[in-house]
């Protein structure tokens, strides 16, 4: 399963990134299960990490 994390980092990036939301939502980056809400979360930043792991 770790494996395949670059692969899922990259659909992941691609999920985003064709999101054209601006901060993050339900489609691309929220998380229902998230008990903060999904406050803390960032898409640019998210988007910077995906990108980083990426290969």
């Amino acid at each position: 399963m770790f494996s395949d994390f670059t692969k899922f980092a990259a659909a992941s990036y691609a999920l985003a990134a064709e999101c054209d939301c601006e901060a993050g939502c339900p489609r691309c980056l929220h998380s229902t299960a998230c008990p903060q809400h999904n406050k803390a979360l960032h898409k640019d930043v998210g988007l910077f990490l995906l990108d980083s792991i990426s290969p």
